[in-house]
């Protein structure tokens, strides 16, 4: 019988995987700054998907909503994503100890034809290795805006 208290683990990917909130902060501070006149938007908005932030404060505006995605697309495309520290090994440690894990993102505007080759190259390289799971049991949706 397994004994282990700790059975499986689900982790977020952005913010609590690979550190990308603070690029994101810097992303939304300049459209709120840009477009709203507001000054820290990044932290007003932490957390909210693509679709709560256009209903929230782009209600109505399709050509600008259509050009924020646009720049999103390209600025996620040359993110950084490097690991929080520390997860790189709890992942290790969760491994050895054969505990299942399971790495999700937030729903929203996320798969709609479109990729982030780049998110899935990071992902396949640096995460999946760390899973006790076989290649044909993995499958990955990056989000694209």
């Amino acid at each position: 019988m397994d004994d282990r208290l700790i059975k499986a683990v689900l982790f977020d990917f952005d913010g609590v995987v690979m550190d990308t909130e603070k690029q994101y902060s810097v992303f939304w501070d300049e459209k709120g700054a840009q477009y709203l006149g507001l000054e820290r938007f990044g932290s007003m908005i932490k957390g909210s998907t693509l679709r709560q932030i256009f209903h929230d404060y782009f209600s109505g505006k399709e050509d600008l909503r259509r050009e924020i995605s646009a720049s999103l697309a390209a600025f996620e495309a040359g993110m950084d994503f490097e690991y929080i520290p520390g997860v790189k090994q709890f992942l290790e440690e969760l491994k050895e100890e054969n505990v299942m894990t399971a790495i999700r993102t937030v729903p929203g505007n996320h798969a709609r034809g479109h990729i982030n080759q780049r998110e899935i190259d990071v992902i396949v390289a640096e995460v999946l290795p760390y899973l006790n799971v076989g290649k044909e049991e993995i499958g990955i949706i990056a989000p694209y805006n």
